[in-house]
């Protein structure tokens, strides 16, 4: 119904029962103290704006498709990588970066640490030396 979105709302009128089922954490009594639900999309296209043509919705977003999946299910395999403490580097002094390797998984993941190839295009940028580790790490 249109005026609901046009009249103001009245803070103290209670809420309704169904209002109230849909959020059971919360005990409301009145409608200004309830919290929005989320919607899951029902669209099956992508929607843009008419002024900016930004997405407004894209479809791919559904954990149902493949696209999130892959996601998910690459992140269970994937060893993460995070640096245990952060250093001030100096120029020309030698400093040591600890950082950690977790293995996701309950198996033996073998992991080889390699420096950038020399055709990449930021090799030319780099103003440090990295020693890495020459053999094979198994986590």
């Amino acid at each position: 119904d249109e005026k609901y979105y046009s009249a103001p709302g009245e803070p103290y009128h209670y809420a309704s029962i169904a209002s109230r089922i849909n959020q059971p954490s919360n005990e409301v009594y009145y409608a200004c103290d309830l919290k929005p639900n989320c919607t899951h999309l029902m669209v099956k296209r992508s929607q843009r704006c008419r002024e900016c043509e930004h997405n407004l919705s894209k479809p791919e977003f559904n954990p149902s498709s493949i696209k999130f999946k892959i996601h998910q299910i690459a992140l269970r395999f994937v060893p993460r990588f995070r640096i245990v403490k952060m250093v001030s580097l100096t120029s020309g002094e030698f400093t040591k970066v600890q950082f950690s390797l977790t293995n996701p998984t309950e198996y033996n993941l073998p992991v080889e640490l390699l420096p950038l190839p020399e055709d990449h295009p930021s090799y030319g940028k780099l103003t440090t030396e990295i020693k890495l580790p020459g053999k094979e790490l198994v986590l």
